[in-house]
């Protein structure tokens, strides 16, 4: 029994030992080069396969990432080019106001800062300007030379102007080419020149203008025109309803005159 093991043990051996130098000849011989080959492609093939597939997936989702940054590109230039519209809409908006200005008959040595009209409330205008860009207190606001109001607050980068027509402005003025004189005032939500004397003469269709009696605002600025004449025998003053030449609610740019 023993025997019979050993020379079992010893056919084994000598069994691994002759495989050993076959597959060392075969090695050689470049054989088993040839028989790894074939797996070896195949490995390779799907290696190969499995890169060009993450590299298509990475190249998907690069491609996601660039058109959502493209996206967002193209939303801030939207936005920039809006922004730049509303822009170039209001330098010839203020190009417009400046040419009329320079033709109005006002003293070539004024001197103005043009404003953006943001909104109007209860005859206060504000104004995009502020005392950064040279506002102050007590500045008179026009519109070619038609007087709009004067500025009551200021901020540095925000104005607010009382108008002409608010309930406390109370203006001395004129007849246009004439020797009437009188006040000009808000009365029942409407301008009025009153306190004319009853002996002068009134007719529709003349020009209100600023004296300049006041040292507040500058003689000879258009207020409004006379379309109505309210006058009774028993009072010493008539009255005339006024029409202004500017409608508030449609400005856009007005102009701060500096100091004289």
């Amino acid at each position: 029994m023993k025997l019979n093991i050993k020379q079992s043990s010893q056919k084994i051996f000598w069994g691994l030992i002759i495989l050993s130098l076959i597959l060392l000849i075969l090695d050689k011989l470049v054989v088993i080069d040839n028989l790894k080959r074939p797996p070896e492609k195949l490995f390779i093939f799907l290696n190969r396969s499995v890169l060009q597939r993450e590299k298509y997936k990475n190249g998907l989702e690069n491609n996601n990432f660039d058109s959502l940054i493209l996206d967002e590109k193209l939303k801030l230039l939207e936005i920039e080019n809006a922004d730049l519209k509303v822009k170039i809409k209001k330098i010839e908006e203020e190009n417009i106001s400046m040419r009329k200005l320079l033709q109005a008959p006002l003293p070539p040595s004024w001197d103005f800062i043009p404003a953006h009209v943001l909104k109007v409330d209860s005859d206060i205008l504000l104004l995009d300007q502020g005392f950064d860009q040279g506002v102050k207190l007590g500045q008179i606001v026009l519109v070619d030379n038609v007087l709009i109001g004067r500025v009551i607050k200021t901020t540095s980068t925000l104005s607010q102007v009382k108008l002409i027509t608010h309930n406390e402005i109370i203006l001395k003025a004129k007849v246009l080419e004439s020797e009437v004189k009188g006040l000009v005032e808000n009365k029942r939500n409407s301008l009025f020149l009153t306190q004319v004397d009853q002996k002068l003469s009134l007719q529709a269709e003349q020009i209100v203008i600023t004296t300049g009696e006041d040292e507040i605002y500058p003689a000879n600025l258009l207020i409004g025109k006379i379309i109505e004449i309210q006058k009774q025998e028993s009072e010493f003053y008539q009255q005339a309803l006024l029409k202004p030449y500017i409608d508030i609610n449609e400005l856009k740019v007005v102009f701060l005159l500096n100091d004289r």
